[in-house]
């Protein structure tokens, strides 16, 4: 056993050192081996079973005696023998010893024959070996149920140090090429885009940071849009270590922005027709209890209803509420109709305005059964005062001219009739003159033709011609 300054030497070592007789009883310790196993300054047990600590190897199970390097070292053949020993002490707690046992043929005067066991109690670089190696085990696992693509690279030496398994999902293609040429990358980008998204790592702003979007090719075939970002990691020393980003998948946000732009296009459009129909577009729900509201109105509803629209539909007021009392229940009729039979509802009727005096309305609505199985119709409510009130004039002018024209043929009748009677009157009146001028021509004819000229003679026979005709 050392002494004096040679045991100076051996407490001054980090190593534990454990000398054992040839039975495996402690002969001693420095102290090293004392503060790693909590053995303190007093007397040594016998044996390091006499503890009463588990000793068990790498993967936990229990290390029998014959497995053990002092007691190889003791049954050898002289061989230095290792190995890892893992001792449960109460006071430290798990404990890793890399253990390296060397026979000896003599411990020192009357001791013998034994083994010296040095060890390196190596739990703290294990357990942050261990920690580091879970950390980057909870990186992986963490990397590879991320939805975006997550990627580092070694900006001196232009290789990829890690991507996740996002990039085969969204790119469509394996990840090992890029472990051998970074420049792979640029695989399946859009030809349009490929300079682009080379030039933007190249050009980081002044905190390191880039951000650009471009195009990927699937080998499907399909396109997907790209929201790529990068960011530098630094180390200790303030030093760029690593260069690291992100690829976020934003294909269906584009696809989002073209049907929002395309929304907003259809509604600028239904706005202006809107703006420009005749009336007022209007939707009114009628629910299973029979309780009707608006749910939508355009501003032209206050002209017609003489309530703003904002109010109809806040307040959930009911058009049949506004109706003229007398027309109340031809409307709701007409509505149920229409709920029951599916078809257009078509429907005049007034009511009472706020300005005074009364409008009539004129709907033009489909209904249109909901899943809670109330039933909403959209449409048109048409203001149709004027058309009635000039219907009811050419109504009023219809009368009056259908009067003015049995006046009129009344009178045409009596005129007739006169006319009738005068020339009846005429005609009798004449009678006797032209049988009188008939007798005497026949008289000239026979008793004095022989006395008329040519002339003459045509005379009278114009008067025959006149009389046959006449008869």
């Amino acid at each position: 056993m050392a002494a004096g300054n040679d045991r100076r030497i051996l407490d001054s070592l980090e190593s534990g050192l454990l000398w054992f007789d040839a039975g495996l009883r402690i002969v001693d310790a420095n102290r090293a081996a004392r503060t790693v196993l909590g053995l303190g300054d007093g007397a040594l047990p016998a044996r390091i079973d006499d503890l009463g600590w588990a000793q068990t190897d790498e993967s936990g199970a229990t290390m029998p005696r014959d497995k053990r390097p002092v007691w190889r070292a003791l049954h050898g053949d002289g061989e230095t023998t290792s190995g890892i020993v893992v001792v449960h002490t109460p006071s430290r707690g798990q404990r890793w010893l890399r253990v390296r046992a060397v026979p000896v043929d003599s411990l020192g005067p009357g001791l013998g024959r034994g083994a010296v066991a040095s060890f390196t109690d190596f739990t703290e670089e294990r357990n942050a070996a261990r920690s580091l190696l879970e950390s980057e085990q909870l990186f992986r696992m963490f990397g590879d149920h991320s939805v975006d693509l997550m990627w580092i690279v070694d900006p001196r030496t232009r290789r990829l140090v890690y991507m996740n398994s996002a990039y085969e999902r969204i790119w469509g293609r394996p990840a090992a090429p890029l472990y051998a040429d970074l420049a792979r990358w640029l695989d399946g980008v859009h030809p349009d885009d490929q300079a682009r998204v080379a030039a933007a790592a190249q050009h980081a702003d002044a905190a390191g940071l880039y951000q650009t979007e471009y195009r990927v090719i699937r080998p499907d075939g399909r396109l997907v849009w790209i929201r790529g970002r990068g960011f530098p990691l630094f180390d200790t020393d303030g030093r760029m270590r690593y260069l690291a980003g992100f690829a976020e998948d934003v294909t269906l946000a584009h696809a989002n922005e073209a049907l929002e732009s395309a929304h907003r296009v259809a509604q600028e459009r239904l706005e202006r027709i809107v703006a420009t129909a005749p009336g007022a577009v209007h939707s009114y729900c009628l629910d299973t209890g029979g309780r009707g509201r608006f749910t939508f109105a355009s501003p032209a509803i206050r002209d017609l209803l003489g309530v703003d629209a904002a109010t109809l539909v806040e307040r959930g007021i009911d058009l049949l509420d506004l109706v003229h009392p007398q027309d109340r229940a031809a409307v709701a009729e007409s509505l149920r109709a229409s709920a029951d039979l599916g078809s257009a509802w078509l429907a005049t009727f007034r009511v009472p305005h706020t300005a005074g005096g009364e409008r009539c309305l004129e709907a033009h609505s489909m209904p249109v059964r909901d899943a809670d199985g109330s039933v909403t119709w959209h449409g048109f409510l048409i203001d149709i005062t004027q058309r009635r009130r000039a219907e009811q004039e050419i109504r009023s002018l219809n009368v009056e001219l259908e009067h003015r024209v049995a006046d009129r043929t009344s009178e045409l009748e009596a005129k007739h009739r006169e006319m009738e009677a005068f020339t009846y009157s005429v005609s009798h009146d004449l009678k006797a003159p032209l049988r009188g001028i008939d007798g005497y021509s026949r008289l000239l004819e026979s008793d004095h033709a022989d006395s008329l000229d040519d002339e003459g003679r045509f005379f009278v026979a114009c008067l025959g011609e006149f009389k046959r005709g006449k008869s």
